[in-house]
């Protein structure tokens, strides 16, 4: 089948218009100053990246603390600037694995201050940062097929955390338009996404694994969703079509 044929033959295969969420990705945490893979999905059936809805995408820091032990009022310093989005909770925070609340967040200063119990407990603190990190969505085809790939969406995070993304909605294409073959993740190919930052020691992250001291806490303030039309069975000859569609231009 030509091109023409095989966007046909996908149009006519039942679909579903869903959000790919975090829940759906094979989620990793980032490492400093080096561009790296933070979250991956598989495409089971082919999807169509969705060109006019919105995306969410807020992305996280983690550092960790330890309270004196005393009960008393203690402010804490983060090595990152805290930025203050409309989008998500700005600063989240765990005490040994539980969630509490900080008695305040200085955004000025970089800091926030929480009173510990009449015990030395880990507080973990996941929170949006200023400091900006490239963002990059990317497809990704199978070594089988070429290993192609090519990067849908790339963002900053100090642009897409400070907009209001639900009065300013970050899409694939603003204007739709856009090819249709470059907005197709064919079967057996992978979404993913990588950030890159220059900070030293800002680590995009989705848990605390990489803590001296993990908790087994999440950071359920990081969003990640993206909006798909998941096709229910397979096309013959769309992977190959994408696959053309990349080295032709």
């Amino acid at each position: 089948m030509n091109q023409e044929q095989i966007l046909k033959a996908l149009g006519q295969v039942p679909a579903a218009a869903t959000q790919l969420r975090r829940s759906d990705f094979d989620l990793s945490n980032g490492t400093p100053q080096q561009r790296s893979k933070i979250a991956e999905y598989r495409a089971e059936t082919p999807l169509l990246l969705r060109p006019t809805k919105p995306l969410r995408l807020v992305f996280t820091t983690v550092e960790q603390f330890q309270t004196p032990g005393d009960g008393s009022e203690t402010s804490y310093d983060l090595s990152h600037d805290v930025l203050e989005t409309p989008n998500t909770e700005n600063l989240l925070l765990y005490e040994g694995g539980s969630r509490v609340q900080p008695d305040a967040v200085d955004y000025a200063g970089d800091s926030f201050t929480y009173t510990g119990p009449g015990s030395q407990e880990y507080l973990t603190a996941f929170y949006v940062f200023r400091d900006p990190v490239q963002i990059e969505i990317e497809r990704q085809g199978p070594r089988s097929q070429g290993a192609l790939s090519d990067v849908p969406l790339d963002d900053v995070t100090s642009l897409l955390h400070e907009r209001n993304q639900n009065q300013e909605p970050v899409t694939f294409a603003e204007d739709g338009d856009v090819h249709p073959l470059d907005l197709v993740v064919p079967q057996k190919w992978r979404l993913e996404v990588y950030a890159k930052g220059d900070a030293a020691g800002l680590e995009v992250a989705y848990d605390d694994s990489a803590t001296d001291n993990p908790q087994g806490v999440d950071a359920t303030n990081a969003l990640l969703s993206i909006p798909v039309r998941k096709a229910q069975r397979n096309v013959d000859g769309l992977a190959q079509a994408v696959k053309r569609r990349l080295i032709e231009g």
